[in-house]
């Protein structure tokens, strides 16, 4: 997890805002990056801080009554700054690990409610099946949506909400968020093989360069790492490609490209080839290759 992201620490019951429970206080709770990487660790080392992280949420969720969890707090502060709902994922994760001591009927409905609300274009990936790339109508530092990178996260969130649907027994409502756990389809561009910016006509976003960040579409990445971000239907993205050796080809044109990122943050780093394992949406990416049946190009890629 990046510095200050999210390092959980417990505190009494009657200290601040939380006064119902022994509570965990996180900065950027979900998050970019916690959900993929440091909160599946405390699921094995930590365990008994993870029912303090669900509560959080819940509390979160009933005292400051913005029928959000969190999504990226900062100092007690929501900043709304993530491209995704991520604690659907961190839910999910708890709940399938045994790791069950919370309310998991009020957290359904707290995050059935996170799900259906219209902020960050969530309104409009239901709509139109993507996020239309164009300008930001949010307030923030960025200047553009975001679409590609958004549309990503979102059907992955969506697809974590189905997958606590069916865990519970609510089926119909399962059906409609796996459904929308498909939406990534979307932005694929079969003539490139990248996930692209697309337009609500149904054109894509010109021009295109899949070195280049475009904040219209991604956020800190480019098209190499945002067109593996499908880890809720890998055998899904494989497919796009035809095969198995098709995708394991695309794997190796990622890691082989120049590293050179257009218009790049300083969050993409750590650059082997265009993945950027120094930030977190690329986290993934070099264990695609087992999903191919290639598991020894893993090994040899981390260890590079």
């Amino acid at each position: 997890a990046e510095a200050g992201e999210a390092h959980s620490v417990k505190i009494l019951a009657n200290v601040n805002l939380f006064s119902d429970a022994k509570l965990a206080v996180t900065n950027g709770a979900a998050g970019i990056g916690v959900y993929r990487s440091e909160f599946p660790f405390l699921t094995i080392a930590k365990p008994s801080i993870v029912k303090d992280i669900m509560r959080t949420f819940l509390a979160d969720y009933r005292q400051l009554n913005q029928q959000s969890l969190p999504d990226w707090p900062l100092w007690a502060n929501e900043t709304w700054s993530m491209t995704g709902f991520h604690s659907a994922g961190m839910i999910v994760a708890a709940y399938t690990r045994g790791l069950r001591d919370w309310d998991a009927e009020a957290m359904y409905a707290a995050l059935k409610a996170t799900a259906m609300n219209n902020r960050n274009y969530q309104d409009q990936f239901r709509k139109y099946g993507f996020i239309p790339t164009g300008p930001s109508s949010e307030p923030g530092p960025r200047t553009g949506k975001q679409s590609v990178s958004r549309t990503l996260d979102y059907a992955y969130d969506y697809w974590c909400a189905g997958a606590f649907a069916q865990l519970l027994g609510k089926h119909q409502d399962a059906a409609y968020f796996y459904k929308l756990g498909q939406n990534y389809r979307n932005v694929f561009d079969p003539k490139t093989g990248f996930m692209r910016g697309k337009h609500l006509n149904g054109t894509w976003r010109e021009p295109f360069n899949p070195r280049t960040e475009y904040w219209y579409d991604y956020t800190e990445s480019d098209a190499w790492q945002a067109t593996f971000n499908v880890r809720q239907d890998v055998q899904g993205l494989i497919k796009r490609y035809g095969s198995d050796q098709a995708f394991i080809a695309k794997l190796y044109a990622l890691f082989t490209a120049a590293s050179k990122v257009y218009n790049s943050p300083p969050d993409i780093s750590g650059m082997v080839g265009q993945d950027a394992q120094g930030n977190e949406p690329s986290d993934h990416i070099p264990y695609l290759y087992t999903f191919a049946g290639a598991a020894w190009k893993t090994q040899y890629w981390v260890r590079q």
